[in-house]
This record gives C-alpha cells, sequence and structure tokens, in this order.
C-alpha cells in the first residue's frame, strides 16, 4: 500500500501483515483507513498508524462471516456493509461486532444468494447488492428485508452471465451493471426494461466487465480486462476515443481494475500495469481525447519491484492518494 508521497506504509512497524494479502477495497471512515483482502479485514488509524485484523471465527458470535472481502461501501449514516462470499455484513463500531445477512432458505426475504461481489449505496440510502449467480438484491436498512432485481432468468433471456462486478445509479433512476461474461447492462428502473447498450449499436467489445463510475460530467467510465470504454449516460452512446499516455497515442487502455474520480473532479486509473492520471478529457472532431500521465514510477520501488498491478486508490480528507493491490 503506498501514499502519493510514495511512503509504502507496508514497511512501517506494525503493518507488514498487510504485505501479500491481495488487497482488494480501500475507504476511509474518518480517520480511519480501512483495507479489505483475500485474507482478512483491517482498519487502521492514520494518526497512530495502529492495524486492527477481523478475521472469521466460527466459534466467536459476531465474527466477520468471511475472509474474502470482495467490496465495501459506507451508507448515509457511516455505517460500513462489507461484501463477503458468505453474505453481507454491517459493522457494529461500538460493538465492534458483525451482523450478517445471508440466503434464508425458503424464504424470499434473504440474500438470492450468499456469494456478493459487488455493494452500492444510492442517494435514498439503498444497498444494492451485485451477486454471483443471484442477480441485484436490494436492501432498505429500516426494513431489513431484501428484495430481489435482475435473477437469474432475466439476464439468461439477454444471454449473460449474472456475476455482477459492479453497480452505479445514474440522475435518470436507472442502473448500469458491470456483469463479468455478460458485458455492460441497463437497468431502467422506471419501466423495467433491460438492455445491453453496447450490444444493441452492434459495437464488440470485452464482455468482462470489472469496474464502473459515473464522473461528474455524467460520463460513464466501464473497465474490462482489454479495454476501457467511456459512454455518455442520457444517450448510452459509447464515445469514440483515443488514449494519449505520456504523449503517445493508445488505442484503448488494458488491465484496469479501477477508476477513481477524486474530490475535485480528477480522474485516476490504477490497473495490472500501475497508477495513472487523467490530466484532460476533451472533445476534438466527434472524439473524445484522453491524456494520462504515467505515475508507476512515482511509486516505491519496495512496491514496484515486486509488482505494478494495483487493485484499489481511496483519498483522505487532507487531499493524499492511498492505493493498494
Amino acid at each position: 500500500m503506498v501514499t502519493q508521497e510514495s511512503i509504502n506504509l507496508c514497511n512501517l512497524d506494525g503493518l507488514k501483515q498487510l504485505r501479500n494479502k491481495d488487497l482488494t477495497v480501500l475507504i476511509i471512515q474518518e480517520s480511519t483507513l480501512w483495507v479489505g483482502s483475500k485474507y482478512g479485514l483491517f482498519s487502521l488509524d492514520l494518526d497512530t498508524y495502529r492495524l486492527k485484523s477481523y478475521y472469521h471465527d466460527s466459534e466467536v458470535l459476531g465474527s466477520i462471516s468471511d475472509n474474502y472481502i470482495q467490496d465495501f461501501v459506507l451508507d448515509k449514516n457511516s455505517l460500513l456493509w462489507i461484501a463477503t462470499t458468505e453474505g453481507v455484513n454491517l459493522y457494529d463500531k461500538d460493538k465492534e461486532k458483525f451482523k450478517h445477512y445471508k440466503q434464508q432458505p425458503f424464504s424470499d426475504n434473504g440474500l438470492s444468494v450468499n456469494d456478493i461481489i459487488s455493494l452500492y449505496i444510492d442517494k435514498e440510502n439503498l444497498v444494492w447488492l451485485g451477486t454471483y449467480v443471484g442477480g441485484v438484491n436490494i436492501l432498505d436498512p429500516n426494513q431489513h428485508q431484501f428484495e430481489h432485481l435482475l435473477t437469474k432468468s432475466d439476464v439468461i433471456n439477454l444471454g449473460n452471465n449474472t456475476a455482477i462486478h459492479g453497480i452505479v445509479k445514474d440522475q435518470y433512476e436507472a442502473l448500469w451493471l458491470a456483469s463479468y461474461g455478460g458485458g455492460l447492462i441497463h437497468y431502467d428502473l422506471m419501466t423495467g426494461k433491460i438492455s445491453r447498450p453496447l450490444t444493441d449499436q452492434n459495437i464488440e467489445y470485452d464482455k468482462f466487465a470489472w469496474n464502473l463510475m459515473i464522473d461528474h460530467h455524467d460520463r460513464l467510465w466501464q473497465a474490462s480486462l482489454d479495454e476501457l470504454n467511456i459512454i455518455d449516460v442520457k444517450s448510452k452512446k459509447k464515445y469514440m476515443t483515443q488514449f494519449i499516455v505520456d504523449g503517445d497515442v493508445k488505442q484503448n487502455m488494458e488491465g484496469v481494475n479501477r477508476i477513481f474520480e477524486d474530490n475535485l473532479g480528477g480522474i485516476w486509473i490504477v490497473s495490472e500495469y500501475g497508477f495513472f492520471r487523467c490530466d484532460s478529457v476533451t472533445m476534438v472532431d466527434n472524439q473524445l481525447m484522453v491524456s494520462i500521465t504515467d505515475l508507476t514510477s512515482s511509486l516505491p520501488k519496495s512496491y514496484t519491484s515486486y509488482i505494478k498491478a494495483i487493485g484499489s486508490i481511496v483519498q483522505d480528507q487532507n487531499g493524499n492518494f492511498l492505493v493498494g493491490g
């Protein structure tokens, strides 16, 4: 894990246990950095650098339901929701315990499946959950029961895989879903219409959709293994795009893991190949020109000599960035 000042936090005393954990997601709650990994959940006090770890223990009531952390989000009440391969967890900060939400046999009120891949909180504080082979689930925290949206039968009709790796909601009351194997899905919440905008436009693209982000210009950034697509949210049309990385023209950005918009509207990209900053996005002759600076060389050598891949990024209240992989 590194900061904008190129400090490898994993080299500090007490933080070395974060090494080789395959970090999956980062989020900051006040002065606490939450770190999700494939091998447990961690919280780091950014003032004292005191690290706490949370692991599943079948003999401890209230421990986290699984160690594989796939995503987490903070809701409007600053409550932490955590997606794992064994259900979703709600962290009780006062009791330092986790409430589990899981699939309930013979009940329609629980999760459709336990493998939760992605989470999203909307303006109404509804929790949207992307699942593996179980479509999309919705939780109203005040009701404590789930509704099921985009079920397996829905996506079978579209010929899609149902692993939902990303969810965002636009200003037009529609969901955009990153389906790993099924591509980009648009779900109109007002009409119930399900579509695949890029497929409907006869655009050939990598359908292993991975990550989504809507920026403040109402552009949807959609990452997959082989490419990065940028789409106008209102028209659902893909922009013809050219990427210029350190002055070199590229037709696409490969291996993108996450797109992040900072507090000032700047766009950052972390990928299997490093750390990138978007310096400008301009329209020239009906083509979107994205100027990018490769900042991978600014990362600590103790990190890049081992691996260049970065999977997560977050910004603290002072404007500093923390990235991890």
